[in-house]
């Protein structure tokens, strides 16, 4: 896609992938496009071990409006509306209500997962770097996409509002800012927050 179908977001970056615990790389890296291990002086200060490898990144507001003309070109509409229950929505549904399954279904098994990441110029950044960690509730991870750069990131279970947290803002700033120092003095140009779904046995729960 990143080759044939430009207006969907899709791209292809190389970058750096470390851990601070381990001492050799994730399993699966070595089968990654481009790998091979960091050497220690590419690594910023406390990561143990780091791999290089090229990776498709999605802009994902860019991609599900170009998912949208693929579908509407295909001869699909979209209508808006509202629905009860699951049964009254149409003879065959997908059900993609993320957590509104818990009430749509309903699943009372089913519960949040906030997550929230912010918005900087970006200062030069053409690699990413994704901290490698079993401990999603704060990973770091730098994502330049043209002129911003996407800072990471949380993952707060049972959390399900959408307002900007201005605690968890400035403790991914401070962490990114442990990897690149000049993002330490860059304004925020926004936020995103969303809200994924959870249950036992899947979605991470």
């Amino acid at each position: 896609m990143a080759a044939t179908s430009p207006d969907a977001g899709v791209r292809l970056l190389d970058g750096i992938e470390a851990s601070r615990d381990r001492t050799t790389p994730a399993e699966y890296a070595a089968a990654l496009p481009g790998y091979r291990r960091c050497a220690p002086s590419e690594l910023p200060t406390g990561f143990t071990v780091g791999w290089r490898y090229r990776a498709p990144v999605v802009d994902i507001p860019v991609y599900l409006k170009y998912l949208q003309r693929r579908f509407k070109a295909a001869g699909g509409t979209i209508s808006i509306g509202y629905a009860r229950r699951l049964a009254a929505a149409a003879p065959v549904v997908v059900n993609c209500t993320g957590l509104g399954a818990a009430k749509f279904v309903p699943d009372p098994a089913v519960t949040p997962i906030r997550g929230q990441l912010a918005v900087v110029a970006n200062p030069g950044l053409t690699e990413f770097f994704a901290e490698h960690t079993d401990d999603l509730r704060e990973v770091t991870y730098l994502l330049p996409q043209g002129p911003v750069l996407l800072l990471g990131g949380s993952a707060e279970h049972g959390r399900a509002d959408v307002a900007e947290d201005a605690a968890v803002a400035a403790r991914i700033r401070a962490r990114c800012a442990l990897i690149d120092p000049r993002i330490a003095d860059l304004p925020f140009l926004g936020h995103r927050i969303g809200i994924r779904s959870a249950r036992p046995g899947a979605g991470g729960a």
